[in-house]
Protein backbone atom coordinates (compact mmCIF):
# COMPACT_ATOMS: atom_id res chain seq x y z
CA UNK A 1 0.00 0.00 0.00
CA UNK A 2 1.57 3.77 -1.30
CA UNK A 3 2.06 6.45 1.44
CA UNK A 4 1.58 9.42 1.33
CA UNK A 5 3.88 12.24 3.86
CA UNK A 6 0.68 14.50 4.44
CA UNK A 7 0.84 15.89 7.84
CA UNK A 8 -2.63 17.62 7.82
CA UNK A 9 -5.85 16.16 6.53
CA UNK A 10 -9.80 16.92 6.52
CA UNK A 11 -11.63 14.04 6.03
CA UNK A 12 -16.23 13.56 6.17
CA UNK A 13 -17.67 10.59 7.76
CA UNK A 14 -14.63 8.24 8.19
CA UNK A 15 -15.89 4.81 8.81
CA UNK A 16 -14.01 1.88 10.63
CA UNK A 17 -12.51 0.71 7.16
CA UNK A 18 -11.86 4.23 5.96
CA UNK A 19 -9.86 4.88 9.16
CA UNK A 20 -8.01 1.66 8.55
CA UNK A 21 -6.95 2.73 5.17
CA UNK A 22 -5.52 6.27 6.61
CA UNK A 23 -3.42 4.74 9.38
CA UNK A 24 -1.49 3.00 6.33
CA UNK A 25 -1.41 5.54 4.17
CA UNK A 26 -0.76 8.59 5.92
CA UNK A 27 0.76 7.38 8.88
CA UNK A 28 2.47 11.28 9.31
CA UNK A 29 -0.79 13.17 10.22
CA UNK A 30 -0.41 15.73 12.99
CA UNK A 31 -3.86 17.43 12.09
CA UNK A 32 -6.67 15.50 12.13
CA UNK A 33 -10.21 17.34 11.43
CA UNK A 34 -13.07 15.06 10.87
CA UNK A 35 -16.59 15.95 10.61
CA UNK A 36 -19.36 13.19 11.63
CA UNK A 37 -17.14 10.50 12.49
CA UNK A 38 -18.40 7.03 12.16
CA UNK A 39 -15.31 4.76 13.32
CA UNK A 40 -14.01 3.71 16.72
CA UNK A 41 -12.15 6.53 18.56
CA UNK A 42 -9.47 4.57 20.09
CA UNK A 43 -8.61 4.08 16.62
CA UNK A 44 -6.98 7.71 16.91
CA UNK A 45 -4.35 6.18 19.18
CA UNK A 46 -2.46 4.14 16.19
CA UNK A 47 -1.27 7.52 14.68
CA UNK A 48 2.22 8.00 16.23
CA UNK A 49 1.96 11.86 15.58
CA UNK A 50 -1.22 13.72 15.99
CA UNK A 51 -1.25 16.52 17.50
CA UNK A 52 -4.24 18.74 16.86
CA UNK A 53 -8.02 16.75 17.00
CA UNK A 54 -10.96 17.81 16.00
CA UNK A 55 -14.28 16.07 15.57
CA UNK A 56 -17.30 18.31 14.25
CA UNK A 57 -20.70 16.98 14.33
CA UNK A 58 -20.46 13.86 16.59
CA UNK A 59 -23.52 12.75 17.63
CA UNK A 60 -23.95 13.16 21.09
CA UNK A 61 -24.82 9.59 23.46
CA UNK A 62 -23.77 8.96 26.84
CA UNK A 63 -21.04 5.71 24.86
CA UNK A 64 -20.08 8.03 22.55
CA UNK A 65 -18.76 10.55 25.29
CA UNK A 66 -17.31 7.56 27.31
CA UNK A 67 -15.23 6.34 23.95
CA UNK A 68 -14.17 9.76 23.92
CA UNK A 69 -12.95 10.24 27.46
CA UNK A 70 -11.79 6.40 27.13
CA UNK A 71 -9.22 7.51 24.63
CA UNK A 72 -7.86 10.76 26.26
CA UNK A 73 -7.43 8.52 29.53
CA UNK A 74 -5.90 5.87 28.52
CA UNK A 75 -3.67 6.61 25.40
CA UNK A 76 -0.63 7.27 26.01
CA UNK A 77 0.03 9.48 22.80
CA UNK A 78 -2.67 11.59 24.51
CA UNK A 79 0.38 13.86 26.36
CA UNK A 80 1.15 15.19 23.05
CA UNK A 81 -1.83 16.44 21.87
CA UNK A 82 -1.70 20.18 21.53
CA UNK A 83 -5.40 21.17 20.05
CA UNK A 84 -8.67 19.20 20.98
CA UNK A 85 -11.79 20.81 19.78
CA UNK A 86 -15.04 18.85 19.86
CA UNK A 87 -18.57 19.63 18.41
CA UNK A 88 -21.34 17.34 19.78
CA UNK A 89 -24.58 17.50 18.27
CA UNK A 90 -27.84 16.56 20.71
CA UNK A 91 -30.85 15.90 19.00
CA UNK A 92 -33.72 16.02 21.06
CA UNK A 93 -35.05 12.52 19.60
CA UNK A 94 -31.64 11.42 21.61
CA UNK A 95 -33.07 12.35 24.60
CA UNK A 96 -36.63 12.67 24.64
CA UNK A 97 -36.92 8.65 26.58
CA UNK A 98 -35.02 10.38 29.16
CA UNK A 99 -35.69 12.67 31.75
CA UNK A 100 -35.00 16.03 30.64
CA UNK A 101 -33.21 16.86 34.86
CA UNK A 102 -31.46 13.66 34.12
CA UNK A 103 -28.18 14.55 31.87
CA UNK A 104 -25.04 13.52 32.91
CA UNK A 105 -22.24 16.22 33.34
CA UNK A 106 -19.37 16.16 31.20
CA UNK A 107 -16.32 15.82 33.51
CA UNK A 108 -14.00 17.91 31.60
CA UNK A 109 -10.77 16.84 34.08
CA UNK A 110 -10.87 13.31 32.30
CA UNK A 111 -9.93 14.62 29.32
CA UNK A 112 -7.44 17.35 30.53
CA UNK A 113 -5.84 15.26 33.02
CA UNK A 114 -3.59 13.18 30.09
CA UNK A 115 -2.94 15.63 27.66
CA UNK A 116 0.29 17.85 29.45
CA UNK A 117 0.92 19.36 26.71
CA UNK A 118 -2.87 20.76 25.39
CA UNK A 119 -2.59 24.63 24.35
CA UNK A 120 -5.85 24.62 23.05
CA UNK A 121 -9.69 22.96 24.45
CA UNK A 122 -12.95 23.56 22.69
CA UNK A 123 -16.13 21.92 23.53
CA UNK A 124 -20.22 22.58 22.44
CA UNK A 125 -22.95 21.13 22.64
CA UNK A 126 -25.52 21.78 19.28
CA UNK A 127 -28.82 21.46 18.00
CA UNK A 128 -31.11 20.87 21.10
CA UNK A 129 -33.78 22.58 21.89
CA UNK A 130 -33.67 20.88 25.25
CA UNK A 131 -30.75 20.88 27.76
CA UNK A 132 -27.87 19.44 27.06
CA UNK A 133 -24.84 17.94 29.07
CA UNK A 134 -23.17 20.78 31.59
CA UNK A 135 -19.14 20.65 31.88
CA UNK A 136 -18.17 20.55 35.29
CA UNK A 137 -14.62 19.94 36.92
CA UNK A 138 -14.64 17.27 39.62
CA UNK A 139 -11.26 15.42 40.03
CA UNK A 140 -10.32 17.21 43.25
CA UNK A 141 -12.05 19.43 45.64
CA UNK A 142 -9.34 22.59 46.13
CA UNK A 143 -8.06 23.38 42.62
CA UNK A 144 -5.91 25.58 44.01
CA UNK A 145 -3.21 22.91 45.88
CA UNK A 146 -2.89 20.77 43.13
CA UNK A 147 -0.71 21.04 40.21
CA UNK A 148 -1.11 19.40 36.67
CA UNK A 149 0.92 19.77 33.36
CA UNK A 150 -1.67 21.36 31.34
CA UNK A 151 -2.46 23.96 33.55
CA UNK A 152 1.72 25.08 32.43
CA UNK A 153 0.29 25.06 28.54
CA UNK A 154 -3.06 26.07 28.18
CA UNK A 155 -3.89 29.39 26.23
CA UNK A 156 -7.31 29.38 24.62
CA UNK A 157 -10.58 27.58 26.04
CA UNK A 158 -14.05 27.44 25.00
CA UNK A 159 -17.13 25.85 26.78
CA UNK A 160 -20.32 25.42 25.63
CA UNK A 161 -23.31 25.46 26.69
CA UNK A 162 -23.78 25.51 30.35
CA UNK A 163 -20.06 25.66 32.63
CA UNK A 164 -20.61 24.91 36.37
CA UNK A 165 -18.41 26.92 38.59
CA UNK A 166 -15.95 24.44 39.26
CA UNK A 167 -14.65 24.67 35.35
CA UNK A 168 -14.58 28.84 35.92
CA UNK A 169 -12.41 28.21 38.78
CA UNK A 170 -10.00 25.69 38.02
CA UNK A 171 -9.67 27.35 34.87
CA UNK A 172 -9.51 30.88 35.84
CA UNK A 173 -6.97 29.88 39.04
CA UNK A 174 -4.51 27.47 37.82
CA UNK A 175 -3.28 28.15 34.07
CA UNK A 176 -0.73 31.11 33.69
CA UNK A 177 -0.62 30.71 29.71
CA UNK A 178 -4.37 31.30 29.13
CA UNK A 179 -4.89 33.96 26.65
CA UNK A 180 -8.57 33.28 26.21
CA UNK A 181 -11.45 32.37 28.27
CA UNK A 182 -14.59 31.85 26.48
CA UNK A 183 -17.67 30.67 28.37
CA UNK A 184 -21.27 29.85 26.73
CA UNK A 185 -23.69 29.72 30.44
CA UNK A 186 -22.62 30.07 33.52
CA UNK A 187 -26.14 30.03 35.24
CA UNK A 188 -24.37 29.51 39.18
CA UNK A 189 -21.44 31.86 39.01
CA UNK A 190 -21.80 35.06 40.90
CA UNK A 191 -19.82 37.81 42.13
CA UNK A 192 -18.36 36.16 44.97
CA UNK A 193 -18.02 33.43 42.91
CA UNK A 194 -15.54 35.35 40.17
CA UNK A 195 -14.25 37.22 43.19
CA UNK A 196 -13.25 33.79 44.79
CA UNK A 197 -11.50 32.57 41.69
CA UNK A 198 -9.25 35.35 40.91
CA UNK A 199 -7.31 36.57 44.15
CA UNK A 200 -6.04 40.15 43.26
CA UNK A 201 -2.86 39.25 45.41
CA UNK A 202 -2.09 36.35 42.24
CA UNK A 203 -2.98 39.09 39.24
CA UNK A 204 0.72 38.88 38.64
CA UNK A 205 0.52 34.91 37.74
CA UNK A 206 -2.25 36.32 34.81
CA UNK A 207 -0.33 38.36 33.15
CA UNK A 208 -1.16 36.84 29.29
CA UNK A 209 -4.71 37.09 29.49
CA UNK A 210 -6.41 39.11 26.82
CA UNK A 211 -10.01 37.97 26.44
CA UNK A 212 -12.55 37.09 29.26
CA UNK A 213 -15.89 36.20 27.58
CA UNK A 214 -19.36 34.65 28.78
CA UNK A 215 -21.67 34.97 26.59
CA UNK A 216 -24.38 34.35 29.43
CA UNK A 217 -24.25 34.87 33.33
CA UNK A 218 -27.29 36.12 34.66
CA UNK A 219 -25.83 36.83 38.28
CA UNK A 220 -22.92 38.19 37.58
CA UNK A 221 -23.17 42.23 38.14
CA UNK A 222 -21.22 45.78 37.40
CA UNK A 223 -19.22 45.03 40.49
CA UNK A 224 -17.68 41.68 38.54
CA UNK A 225 -16.23 44.37 35.79
CA UNK A 226 -14.10 45.83 38.45
CA UNK A 227 -13.09 42.47 39.35
CA UNK A 228 -12.06 41.36 36.13
CA UNK A 229 -10.10 44.65 35.85
CA UNK A 230 -7.92 43.96 38.51
CA UNK A 231 -7.09 40.85 38.25
CA UNK A 232 -6.17 40.63 34.63
CA UNK A 233 -3.65 43.73 34.15
CA UNK A 234 -3.44 42.88 30.18
CA UNK A 235 -7.08 42.58 29.73
CA UNK A 236 -8.00 43.87 26.13
CA UNK A 237 -11.61 42.22 25.37
CA UNK A 238 -14.45 41.13 27.88
CA UNK A 239 -18.22 40.30 27.88
CA UNK A 240 -21.27 39.72 27.12
CA UNK A 241 -22.87 42.70 29.52
CA UNK A 242 -25.95 42.41 27.88
CA UNK A 243 -26.40 39.09 28.85
CA UNK A 244 -25.66 39.67 32.55
CA UNK A 245 -27.03 41.03 35.32
CA UNK A 246 -26.14 44.71 34.39
CA UNK A 247 -28.39 47.27 33.37
CA UNK A 248 -28.23 50.16 31.30
CA UNK A 249 -27.06 52.90 33.79
CA UNK A 250 -24.32 50.08 34.84
CA UNK A 251 -23.12 49.65 31.10
CA UNK A 252 -22.87 53.60 31.18
CA UNK A 253 -20.67 53.68 33.88
CA UNK A 254 -18.86 50.54 32.91
CA UNK A 255 -18.03 52.75 29.61
CA UNK A 256 -17.08 55.75 31.64
CA UNK A 257 -14.52 53.85 33.44
CA UNK A 258 -13.24 52.46 30.46
CA UNK A 259 -13.00 56.08 28.72
CA UNK A 260 -11.78 58.02 31.81
CA UNK A 261 -9.25 56.00 33.06
CA UNK A 262 -8.00 55.48 29.16
CA UNK A 263 -8.24 52.15 29.11
CA UNK A 264 -7.67 49.74 26.06
CA UNK A 265 -10.68 47.39 26.39
CA UNK A 266 -13.12 46.30 24.41
CA UNK A 267 -16.40 45.67 25.33
CA UNK A 268 -17.46 42.92 23.12
CA UNK A 269 -20.94 42.24 22.50
CA UNK A 270 -22.86 38.47 21.75
CA UNK A 271 -21.62 38.07 18.20
CA UNK A 272 -18.26 37.34 19.59
CA UNK A 273 -19.05 34.01 20.76
CA UNK A 274 -19.49 33.11 16.98
CA UNK A 275 -17.15 34.68 15.35
CA UNK A 276 -14.47 35.15 17.13
CA UNK A 277 -10.53 35.35 15.93
CA UNK A 278 -9.37 34.83 19.01
CA UNK A 279 -8.55 30.87 18.59
CA UNK A 280 -6.34 31.91 15.63
CA UNK A 281 -4.11 34.07 17.24
CA UNK A 282 -2.88 31.60 19.69
CA UNK A 283 0.48 29.65 17.91
CA UNK A 284 0.21 25.83 18.14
Amino acid sequence: MDKFPLISLHARKVSTTGMYNLLHVFNNIRSLTCWEPMFDIWDLSYFPHLRQLTLIRVRYSESVLNSIIYYFENCKRAKYLEKICLEFIVQDQDIQEAPVLYIPEVDVSKIFHKCESLKVFTIEFKDSLQATPSLGYSAYNNPRNVTRAWFQSLSHVQFGQMVQNSVVSVILGNCPSLVNFHANHCPDLGDSDLTEALPIEKAESRLRLRCFYIYEASLLTENSFYTILEAFPNLRQFGNLSRWAVNCEGIQTIVRTIRNNNLEVEILCGSHWFQSACEQEVII
